[in-house]
């Protein structure tokens, strides 16, 4: 498998002559309903490919957050969630000025036009176990409506 990175930190990557694996992209295709999936593995093993493949084979909208160790404080968290989501379009001509808090964050997903919006934390392990992210993500997971898994 060759896999090609820009280095955008809010796009998942662009997957060359990859091996399918029909059996995962199976059994996240079963869970499509669940809001929130965890995909576990050591570095190298292809979660982050096996995403990317999942989300285009099944042309789900998505936002993509390639995180790093920085992340690690909550608010620059929400920030890279601003960011992320300012590629749609939004009514509120001026969402885009919206604080960053929780309850922004909500409103903002709330506005997407779609039926389901795919939520993509990559590289979680770098800001894993930081207490306030933590805490931060079990909120989001416990508002967060059914058509935007996590």
């Amino acid at each position: 498998m060759i896999q090609e990175r820009s280095g955008n930190r809010y796009k998942a990557p662009k997957l060359r002559h990859i091996l399918p694996r029909q059996r995962l992209l199976s059994a996240l295709e079963d869970r499509k309903d669940r809001k929130v999936f965890l995909i576990v593995g050591k570095a190298g093993q292809g979660k982050s490919s096996l995403s990317a493949d999942f989300l285009d084979r099944n042309h789900l909208q998505h936002t993509w957050l390639n995180l790093s160790a920085e992340e690690k404080d909550p608010k620059l968290l929400l920030q890279r969630f601003k960011e992320a989501l300012a590629q749609y379009p939004t009514e509120k001509p001026n969402s885009q000025g919206e604080e960053l808090s929780l309850d922004a964050l909500l409103r903002r997903l709330r506005e997407l036009k779609t039926h389901d919006h795919y939520i993509v934390l990559d590289n979680y392990q770098t800001i894993n176990p930081s207490r306030d992210v933590g805490e931060l993500l079990e909120q989001l997971i416990a508002v967060l409506p059914e058509n935007l898994p996590l």
